[in-house]
């Protein structure tokens, strides 16, 4: 005859498992994500080409103000902003992700945009999926700069 488990330790395996539950979803979850219905900054400040300091005379490549993008992935969505000074990005930013992988993947990114001036970013092995939706979301930023 099978021995019945004592009510305490049901009770006690059950926390345990609540707990083990819990501290996961904590450190996994993206604290970046935006709550639905936020509005995000992302107008175009100056319409008009912008000049370069650098080379006077020549059109900047990019319009300056704060653009968004989005891109997606069959992994989810990335949305970034994009700020452009003086004709070139001056700074991105993951906004808002909800990709398989968490930000921390692919959070070197965004430095590579600013770094190159253009989308074209090392995709990061493993997270190919979050990879493309960032690149997606700048190419559809800057396409708004043009």
């Amino acid at each position: 005859m099978a021995k019945k488990m004592s009510k305490r330790l049901i009770a006690f395996s059950s926390g345990i498992v609540a707990t083990i539950y819990l501290l996961g979803y904590t450190l996994t979850r993206n604290p970046r994500t935006i709550a639905p219905g936020s509005q995000l900054r992302c107008a175009a400040s100056d319409t008009r080409p912008a000049i370069t300091a650098s080379v006077p005379g020549q059109r900047a490549r990019y319009r300056d103000g704060i653009y968004c993008g989005v891109g997606q992935s069959e992994f989810g969505d990335v949305k970034v902003q994009v700020i452009i000074r003086n004709g070139r990005i001056s700074r991105v930013s993951i906004t808002q992700i909800s990709t398989f992988f968490s930000e921390s993947w692919i959070d070197g990114l965004p430095a590579q945009v600013v770094n190159r001036q253009n989308a074209e970013i090392d995709f990061v092995t493993g997270a190919t999926g979050s990879s493309q939706a960032f690149q997606g979301a700048i190419q559809n930023a800057l396409l708004q700069a043009q």
